[in-house]
């Protein structure tokens, strides 16, 4: 979608390139107000056999700062390409698939109560809150 209005409206462009821009072919261009200051929809189609690398979209700014050009939602769609090998449909069957056989799940081993308790059960030591006593000699 694009919008052009105003009273001193430029010109916007759109080039596309399949050389790294040593040369280009101008596929769209439009100029000066298009008279309302709503979205307008164009859609540029590219010739067959011609599959650019490069799409430039370059707006020149009118005389003065009346005019206002925006440029939004733009989708670029490939199509069928004359030297592409299509690849083969997916052929269908009219047999069903077998169904798996679901397999029986093991039996849990069951562990001793005590084998949850920790290995190593020598206490930690906790600083204490008393006087240290100091002996005077």
């Amino acid at each position: 979608s694009y919008n052009m209005y105003g009273a001193t409206i430029g010109t916007v462009v759109v080039n596309a390139s399949d050389d790294g821009w040593s040369s280009s072919t101008t596929l769209w261009s439009k100029s000066g107000n298009m008279g309302s200051s709503s979205w307008l929809s164009a859609s540029i189609t590219v010739g067959d056999g011609f599959g650019p690398t490069g799409l430039r979209f370059t707006y020149t700014g009118g005389s003065d700062f009346t005019g206002d050009f925006a440029l939004d939602d733009i989708e670029v769609v490939t199509g069928f390409s004359p030297t592409a090998v299509p690849s083969p449909l997916p052929t269908m069957s009219q047999e069903p698939s077998p169904v798996p056989t679901p397999q029986p799940s093991p039996v849990p081993t069951p562990q001793p109560s005590w084998s949850h308790v920790p290995t190593s059960a020598v206490p930690t030591p906790v600083p204490s809150l008393l006087p240290t006593p100091v002996c005077d000699e």
